[in-house]
């Protein structure tokens, strides 16, 4: 009978053992997945943060570019405003070299 006796407490000692190996396997997953769900929630945050900086990046360069657009543009009207004026003054100098200072003829 002692024996049957030892082999219980043995058993009953084991199965404490495992219990308690049970309770901090699970508080290691808890204590794991609350750090998971603080590191997730500080992507995330520092996701948002660089998703809006990248938004304003773009937007910036958007409105950069529409800018540097309209210049160019600018600058070509401009320039085909002279370039047709010195031609109009160009053909009215020739014309007056062959024809005399007579006006043009349109």
């Amino acid at each position: 009978m002692a024996l049957k006796d030892i082999w219980a407490k043995e058993r009953s000692q084991r199965l404490i053992e495992i219990a308690e190996r049970k309770l901090e396997v699970a508080q290691d997953r808890q204590q794991t997945q609350a750090e998971l769900r603080a590191v997730r929630q500080e992507l995330d945050l520092k996701a948002q943060v660089l998703h809006t900086k990248l938004q304003e990046f773009v937007t910036n360069l958007h409105e950069t570019g529409l800018a540097e657009k309209q210049q160019r543009q600018s600058e070509h009207t401009l320039m085909s405003q002279k370039l047709t004026k010195k031609l109009k003054r160009f053909r009215t100098n020739l014309y007056n070299y062959v024809w005399g200072d007579r006006e043009i003829k349109e």
